[in-house]
């Protein structure tokens, strides 16, 4: 039971060394890492104005893109519709010249019963 007794004070001892010793040897990569963290936030707020431009800037370039690529959707979507037109009229035309043909043939024929008759 001594030796028991003898382990457990050195045990505790060693534990909370460690306790004491670990955030110091760690300590030093978690300040520098909050020191770049507490930079960038300084550097964030410190010119909120220009950090505005700067947004605005950004804000007017998505808008020019947006702009442009509707006036290329329109553009496209115009042409569409000329090539629609088109078609439709020489649809048309196809459509009289086929009825133009039928009715001369139809024509004919009647001509040539009568002539028959």
């Amino acid at each position: 039971m001594r030796a028991h007794m003898k382990k457990t004070p050195l045990t505790l001892l060693l534990l909370v060394g460690w306790l004491f010793a670990a955030p110091l040897v760690s300590g030093d990569n978690l300040t520098a890492e909050r020191q770049e963290q507490n930079a960038a936030r300084r550097e964030q707020t410190a010119d909120p104005q220009a950090r505005k431009s700067a947004q605005r800037a950004e804000r007017q370039e998505l808008k020019a893109e947006e702009r442009a690529k509707r006036k290329g959707l329109r553009a496209e979507q115009q042409a569409q519709q000329a090539q629609q037109a088109q078609r439709r009229e020489e649809k048309a035309e196809r459509q009289e010249q086929k009825d133009a043909a039928r009715g001369t043939i139809y024509r004919e024929a009647r001509a040539a019963r009568q002539a028959e008759l």
